[in-house]
């Protein structure tokens, strides 16, 4: 089943890049990108300014994953601690429980 999983992969990932090369063989346009504070141009060819964007679009992606997973794991190792507490305190009552008690004289 693993090797099948990464036989689809390597073929979905075969797949964009030759979509990749096609899009930038046969989009040589040049267009103008300009960022709205700024006041300056860049020229650059169609297929670079959308590769760019679509990577970048990616990278921003992967930090706001990470920061997610990252505030999962957190989560986890605090219940991970308050089960850990919460085992030894069963362990604790059941220890006091099966420990002999002294009657004890009323008279």
């Amino acid at each position: 089943m693993r090797t099948l999983g990464r036989l689809l992969w390597l073929c979905i990932t075969i797949i964009v890049i030759v979509f990749a090369i096609l899009f930038a063989t046969s989009n040589e346009m040049a267009v103008t990108v300009q960022l709205w504070p700024f006041e300056s141009q860049l020229t650059t060819p169609l297929w670079l300014a959308l590769i760019t964007a679509f990577i970048s679009g990616g990278i921003i992606g992967a930090i706001l994953i990470w920061g997610q997973a990252l505030a999962i794991r957190a989560r986890l190792w605090q219940l991970q601690r308050q089960f850990d507490k919460l085992q030894a305190q069963k362990a604790q009552a059941a220890k006091s429980e099966s420990a002999p008690q002294l009657p004890h004289d009323d008279g």
